[in-house]
């Protein structure tokens, strides 16, 4: 694959393992599908591969309005009527543009088409050429590639790929990259730097992880939350980061790139006001800012002068934001959550200080490295194999999966265990359910009632 020319760095932020599983896929001539929720650089990155191995890239967006005739292409009538069915009257569709010119075809939103425009693309994968009625065959150029990409969190107006498909292309998986990556592209995306760009990309990372979203904000809201934010701080004349302007910047963002997770009743904006309560309290000073754009950010990017607005209080955007989550939280989210996400490896690493010793290499689970954290700390232990069962990496979770089924965890009593065989409902003054009639026949007449009339 050639370099990137020089002066002309890679868009690309993190996904080098990603990009080069991606690349040497279409350098030894497979099909991929480029599967992850939005927002994570699908087309950025096929772009970018295409763009340095110099090969052209023919775009179609997936629907349901997509037909194999609008796929393939057909003949023109008039021209069928002024001069027959000949090659001239037939204009080609998408697919034959890319395979008469050894190009890549993107096609997007992979799991829209219908599934007779899908079955078109068997004999294309695995024969490399069409027939088409009426045109002969068409075979595909030396360069010819299908990319495909899908998300596969969004089961509205989708349908599931068939085996057939899914036999003939690799699957490349991406997650949402880390922090630090996130941080980096949005500066690079909106060219201000500091502890804003942490307040941004910690909130929307927030949205993926809470209990009650099924879907959370891609990296395009931390994106839009710090253009929006220190905007309406300069039109309103703000010196200080207020917390309303902070309100506004966030419902405008990321309102609506959050889905709440089907039978909670609450609306995105409400989520929003508990992140915001939870990661900036109320008693923190609000933050001065700064005019300029450019500046160092945490990751050493280059400086030319300070951030817009970048300077947070240490509290609100420092040690705060970046506090890690309790055991125990992230039990009490995992449990509540009814969605499924995948968590990348260097997301374990940040959660569990033990995750590179019990996984030092992708696809490995060190046992005797698990057993050494689970006599160190069994709660951490439990965690970190609940979170391991959902990581992104798939042999790392299947062994996960195995080890979970053989690995007992001794809980401790938290209160007095019942006593087991048959026995007779009785009342009494207990914890229980109330026994109304009883209660009524003690009750000596003043309200409230008195503990000892209450019948349980």
């Amino acid at each position: 694959m050639a370099a990137a020319s020089p002066g002309q760095p890679s868009p690309i932020v993190g996904l080098r393992r990603e990009r080069e599983v991606l690349a040497v896929a279409l350098e030894t001539g497979r099909h991929v599908v480029i599967e992850g929720p939005p927002g994570t650089g699908k087309s950025t990155l096929l772009r970018d591969i295409a763009r340095q191995v110099g090969r052209a890239v023919v775009f179609v967006e997936g629907n349901a309005e997509l037909t194999p005739a609008r796929l393939i292409g057909q003949y023109d009538p008039s021209q069928v009527l002024a001069e027959g069915y000949v090659p001239a009257s037939f204009s080609d569709g998408p697919l034959l543009r890319a395979m008469r010119a050894g190009a890549l075809l993107y096609v997007e939103e992979f799991n829209r088409i219908p599934e007779e425009t899908l079955n078109v693309l068997i004999t294309v994968l695995t024969e490399s050429e069409i027939t088409v009625p009426r045109l002969g065959a068409v075979r595909a150029g030396e360069g010819f590639r299908l990319v495909a990409a899908m998300n596969p969190f969004d089961a509205i107006g989708t349908a599931r790929v068939s085996q057939a498909i899914a036999d003939r292309i690799c699957r490349v998986v991406l997650g949402y990259q880390d922090a630090p990556a996130e941080r980096q592209i949005t500066r690079m995306a909106t060219g201000t730097n500091g502890q804003v760009v942490d307040f941004a990309v910690t909130l929307t990372r927030a949205t993926r992880q809470h209990r009650d979203v099924h879907m959370g904000s891609s990296v395009r809201g931390s994106i839009d939350l710090v253009l929006l934010l220190t905007g309406l701080a300069r039109l309103r004349g703000e010196t200080s980061l207020a917390r309303p302007t902070a309100r506004d910047a966030a419902y405008a963002a990321l309102s609506g790139r959050i889905r709440i997770a089907d039978g909670c009743d609450r609306t995105p904006e409400s989520v929003l006001d508990e992140l915001l309560a939870e990661l900036w309290p109320a008693d923190t000073p609000q933050p001065e800012l700064t005019d300029g754009r450019g500046g160092a950010g945490d990751d050493g990017a280059p400086s030319d002068g300070q951030g817009k607005a970048d300077r947070l209080p240490p509290t609100a955007a420092g040690d705060f934001f970046q506090r890690p989550q309790s055991a125990q939280a992230r039990r009490r989210d995992r449990a509540r959550s009814s969605a499924v996400r995948t968590v990348s490896r260097a997301e374990l690493a940040a959660m569990h200080p033990s995750f590179t010793a019990v996984s030092p290499t992708l696809g490995q689970l060190d046992e005797e490295a698990f057993t050494r954290a689970l006599a160190a700390g069994p709660e951490d232990a439990a965690t970190l194999l609940a979170d391991l069962s959902h990581a992104t990496d798939r042999e790392l979770r299947a062994a996960a999966h195995r080890l979970a089924a053989r690995v007992f965890f001794r809980l401790g009593r938290a209160a007095q265990q019942p006593s087991t065989g048959v026995q007779r409902l009785g009342a009494g003054t207990a914890d229980g359910d109330l026994d109304l009639e009883r209660t009524i026949d003690l009750w000596s007449g003043p309200w409230p009632p008195a503990a000892d009339e209450l019948v349980t």
